[in-house]
């Protein structure tokens, strides 16, 4: 008897890295095939295989590989769910008698009665229920229409997707791709904050893998060209000495002369300590940041959503120490929270930069996932939130991706405590915020007047957006990032630029044409190139500002020191600048810096590249040293002289974009260097070992 076909899908967007395609390898489904390929009554009634399907295809075409399959699984995100219920219907109606599974994250309570063609539902842990199913088609048992996966308390007893090669087809088949992987160390998460489906999926006990397995899978990865590897652990750190281990694995192995591991992502223990800084010191070029994941700085949303973040001072401690250490970290936040107001967004952002947190601030729009508490009706009515079904809110827009059956998810847009004009008010100020003080348009001058005076960073930045609302050169475009956030809040789809009125150009984002807005993600980058073009005026608006509408008469140096961080080409470099205070230690002493910015240590052939992306990236930021005189006594006598303190100071570049897999830290050796889109993070590193000219071109 010839044995049963079974295929499995798990689909993700393709993303484009450092010039080529990368896919993500199906972990998921791979753990379900390589536990149940271990079992022998399996494997002589079923075949499996050979291809894990992953890219973004059109199922029109996809289905004619298939070869009378018996059962197809498909593992259920919400960046795939459309997908795959397009393509499980095609296979149903082909293949009458296929039985067809749907399992993952995104299998809701009540499915089951939405979707007649779906023959059995996996929830929670799958490798025993997938097992346990194929024994049930195997022995033409009826099949109830859901399984659901016990835990699995000894991990040991799965089998090793990488080490059994599940993906070895993949790799073999597609040559021209390279891979972002998902590995993972332990299973389960102690928390359960109402937004995240993470800790009710996986329940709340943490649950380890043995640590020849994990250093097996950085062994596989560093061989089998993978460029960014992403942990599942949900919170990395939690057990300091093993996880310190295994950053010092990943090191090896990413280090290794065969390697093109670029990138590494984990997601840190919600609580961060120490020992998360420890664990990026070891990462090094390769560590995507450490994330502070505040989601909100209001203790009445903390309390609604179930979360709890450190305390303030302790907060503040994790930065300025990541800042010293020259570690790169973000700051995630997400709008709007239950309970959050508008007054009390801003108060947040301007307390996050009071903290320390100048160089990467995340936003992310309230997205509803099925099996969060958020989602429950209770929870729904008690906050007010008004939810709208949105498409497209992260799709990379890769050509080589089919782009029907488009995503959707639940976006709230307004609550009890926010109205969607609100929300849209938080969203705008909170890319304006990244504009001017993130990408280095006015944060020094910022920082200056928060060190020196106490001007809190919510005073400047109210009235300097107040004042850029209402301004000729910048209100049409303020305005129309409002009208196409509110067109999406209120519709749930991407406005047609071609029906609006647009004064000003798009940056180009992914592989969507200039002239087309980006997925609803993506809108926060659309004021990149009018900033950009239009910088130095909007330096002037801002010290304007500062002198006749603020009052303060700040020196020249500073104005000079603000509009020199990042490259200006009125000045020359290196650009030594005094100051009366140290802005960087926010301390009364007179301070000299010297200015270089990245772009000009950057290797020619990489400044082709779209000056935009540039200056997203945090390349024409400056990387600064400080000289300062030491206190007395603290290091002696020079000829009768105080001795002079060094200090060195790099400034991290803030990301392109939310996706840590947009920029590369090792140069694929078949790089496009033509390629707009390319740029290699090992060119934006430039480390403050440049010498120190005792006469530099140029002293202010």
């Amino acid at each position: 008897m010839s044995k049963k076909n079974v295929y499995l899908f798990q689909i993700n967007y393709t993303v484009r890295v450092a010039g080529r395609d990368s896919l993500w390898l199906p972990y998921s489904i791979a753990c379900l095939t390589a536990y149940a390929k271990s079992k022998k009554d399996i494997t002589d009634y079923f075949e499996f295989g050979p291809e894990l399907f992953c890219a973004r295809e059109n199922p029109e075409e996809l289905i004619e590989r298939l070869d009378n399959p018996a059962v197809c699984g498909f593992s259920n995100y919400v960046w795939n769910t459309e997908w795959n219920l397009t393509m499980s219907k095609l296979v149903k109606e082909r293949f009458p008698d296929c039985v067809i599974m749907f399992g993952g994250p995104n299998v809701w309570a009540g499915m089951e009665n939405e979707y007649d063609h779906i023959d059995v539902f996996l929830k929670l842990e799958g490798e025993f229920a997938f097992v346990d199913l194929l024994r049930k088609v195997r022995d033409g048992e009826p099949l109830p229409r859901t399984l659901s996966g016990e835990r699995i308390h000894e991990l040991n007893e799965l089998v090793d997707p990488y080490q059994s090669g599940e993906f070895d087809w993949l790799v073999q088949n597609y040559p021209d791709k390279v891979w972002n992987a998902v590995y993972e160390t332990n299973r389960g998460c102690p928390f359960l904050c109402s937004f995240c489906d993470w800790g009710g999926l996986t329940y709340s006990k943490v649950k380890k893998f043995e640590m020849d397995r994990v250093e097996n899978n950085w062994k596989w990865m560093s061989k089998n060209r993978v460029s960014y590897v992403l942990s599942a652990d949900a919170n990395v750190g939690i057990f300091k000495d093993r996880d310190i281990e295994i950053a010092k694995i990943a090191r090896k192995y990413a280090d290794a002369p065969e390697s093109i591991i670029d990138g590494i992502n984990f997601q840190y223990n919600k609580n961060n300590t120490d020992v998360c800084l420890e664990i990026a010191t070891i990462l090094g070029p390769y560590s995507r940041g450490i994330t502070f994941a505040v989601q909100s700085m209001s203790e009445s949303v903390l309390e609604a959503i179930k979360r709890k973040n450190l305390q303030m001072n302790k907060l503040e401690h994790l930065l300025k120490e990541a800042n010293k250490r020259n570690l790169y970290s973000y700051t995630e936040l997400i709008l709007p929270m239950p309970e959050e107001t508008k007054d009390s967004w801003r108060d947040g952002l301007s307390k996050i930069l009071e903290i320390g947190q100048h160089y990467a601030i995340s936003v992310w729009n309230t997205q509803i996932l099925k099996n969060s508490e958020m989602n429950t009706p209770a929870y729904r009515e008690e906050y007010g939130l008004d939810i709208i079904e949105a498409y497209d809110y992260t799709n990379y827009k890769n050509p080589n991706d089919w782009q029907g059956a488009p995503e959707k998810i639940g976006l709230v847009r307004a609550t009890r405590t926010m109205d969607i004009n609100d929300t849209v008010d938080g969203w705008v100020y909170s890319i304006l915020l990244r504009e001017f003080h993130i990408n280095g348009v006015t944060q020094m001058l910022s920082r200056y007047l928060f060190g020196k005076f106490g001007l809190r960073y919510r005073i400047f930045y109210d009235r300097l957006f107040e004042i850029l609302k209402e301004h000729p050169l910048t209100r049409d475009a303020i305005g129309f990032v409002e009208q196409v956030e509110t067109y999406y809040l209120s519709t749930g789809k991407v406005a047609d630029a071609k029906n609006l009125e647009v004064n000003f150009d798009f940056p180009k984002l992914f592989g969507v044409p200039q002239s087309e807005l980006p997925p609803g993600h993506f809108m926060k980058d659309l004021l990149n190139k009018f900033v950009y073009e239009h910088i130095n005026e909007l330096r002037d608006i801002a010290v304007r500002m500062v002198r006749e509408d603020l009052g303060y008469d700040v020196p020249e140096e500073v104005v000079t020191f603000n509009n020199a961080y990042m490259y200006n080409e009125q000045y020359e470099y290196p650009l030594k600048v005094t100051l009366d205070y140290n802005i960087l230690e926010e301390s009364e002493e007179q301070t000299t810096y010297t200015l270089m910015p990245k772009i000009l240590e950057m290797d020619n052939k990489f400044k082709k590249k779209d000056p935009v992306m540039f200056y997203k990236q945090g390349a024409y930021k400056s990387n600064l040293k400080t000289e300062k005189e030491a206190p007395e006594n603290s290091f002696g006598q020079i000829q009768g002289k105080a001795a002079t303190q060094f200090a060195t100071t790099t400034v991290h570049a803030s990301s392109t974009t939310d996706h840590p897999t947009d920029i590369g830290y090792k140069s694929p050796a078949d790089i496009n260097i033509e390629d707009s889109n390319v740029l290699i993070f090992r060119d934006l590193e430039v480390y403050s070992d440049w010498p120190l000219l005792t006469n530099p071109k140029k002293t202010i």
